[in-house]
């Protein structure tokens, strides 16, 4: 999909360079800078807004505890001192179940890191090589079936890049709504 949607660029690209291999590489890098960046875009408001969250939770916890504060009037509200007293040892046991999965977090990111490596390679390669591909196999179709089948990949191309450029241009708008939230 990826590849896909990265090859009508490179062939562009590839019109002012000479070589596929270069179009590639310059595409290749543009599209990393671009997923670094939404990465960057994304992970730092989350990173500052859960430490926020950690540096405040003393005060939180204490405010809660001694009655003040919203968090305090709306745990002596709904009586949650109580609940937390009777349901203690349910509390403890889903703390415990959840040390599992936190444990799992660090060999989960190890596994995402080889996922997009992985699908990094295989985008390359199919950059790189997907031309070829295509000719040898409508090499291989009568004439009319190749004619046939090259508008069919020509429309869904066509299809893709619209339903991607619509979640671009849209992407800014869901942003700013996240943000108000």
């Amino acid at each position: 999909f990826v590849a896909m949607l990265l090859n009508p660029v490179v062939a562009k690209v590839q019109r002012r360079v000479p070589r596929r291999g270069l179009a590639v590489t310059i595409v290749t890098l543009c599209a990393a800078l671009v997923f670094i960046s939404l990465a960057a875009a994304f992970g730092v408001p989350l990173v500052n807004a859960i430490t926020h969250l950690a540096d405040r939770m003393p005060g939180y916890v204490a405010s809660a505890q001694h009655g003040n504060g919203w968090i305090g009037h709306l745990a002596a509200r709904y009586h949650v001192q109580s609940w937390v007293q009777r349901n203690t040892p349910k509390l403890v046991g889903y703390a415990q179940s959840l040390s599992k999965p936190a444990l799992s977090i660090g060999a989960g990111a190890l596994s995402l890191i080889i996922e997009l490596l992985t699908i990094f390679f295989l985008v390359l390669m199919l950059l790189l090589e997907a031309p070829k591909m295509r000719a040898w196999i409508l090499s291989q179709m009568r004439q009319d079936r190749a004619a046939k089948a090259t508008a069919v990949a020509a429309e869904v191309n066509r299809a893709v890049a619209g339903y991607m450029l619509g979640n671009l241009l849209t992407w800014d708008e869901q942003k700013r709504k996240l943000e108000l939230v």
